[in-house]
């Protein structure tokens, strides 16, 4: 009579993780020997939607490589007051244009080896400005993009068939064009 729903277990980190949050992945990449399973690395949670009906992340590629390959829309974490609450142990970089959209019981979540849940860290201080001017940028570009298609109309041509113009193939001359036949 005076049940009361009890919060989510502590376990279920899925309905705890928020945007900021510092998570272990195995986030694929392309150059990686065929056959062998993705690293698993540190990724940042951009995002947390409901997609379908189902809870959906967001994750920006993390790196501690400083090359010019994986630009933009980037969050650096090196100062080791940052580092020590995102739960890095080196300078890191989490890449913004290298995101992708997965749930939570997706298999490249590192859950094993005793450990409860994947997130290892939350971003702090400047980084996590950074990350609040990148989701707004990423959300406007979103919007943008959106009312770009909404404003297009839907055109279909219907296509003749048989040889068009006097050429034959597809190029029509001018009335009076000697032909390149001979």
């Amino acid at each position: 009579m005076f049940d009361q729903p009890s919060p989510p277990p502590q376990d279920d980190w899925s309905a705890a993780v928020r945007p900021g949050d510092v998570i272990l992945f195995a986030f694929p990449i392309a150059c990686a020997t065929p056959g062998e399973a993705p690293k698993t690395r540190p990724c940042l949670v951009l995002d947390v939607a409901e997609i379908r009906g189902r809870r959906h992340l967001t994750l920006a590629y993390g790196t501690s490589v400083d090359t010019s390959a994986n630009r933009g829309e980037e969050i650096h974490v090196a100062a080791p007051d940052e580092m020590r609450p995102a739960g890095v142990d080196r300078p890191t970089r989490f890449v913004g244009a290298r995101r992708m959209v997965v749930p939570p019981d997706h298999a490249g979540f590192a859950t094993g080896g005793g450990q409860r849940s994947p997130i290892i860290g939350r971003l702090v201080g400047e980084a996590r400005q950074r990350l609040d001017g990148i989701r707004t940028r990423i959300a406007a570009t979103a919007a943008q993009a959106a009312q770009r298609r909404a404003g297009r109309a839907v055109i279909v041509q219907r296509r003749r068939l048989g040889r068009p113009g006097p050429g034959g193939r597809g190029h029509s001359r001018p009335a009076g064009a000697p032909s390149r036949r001979r």
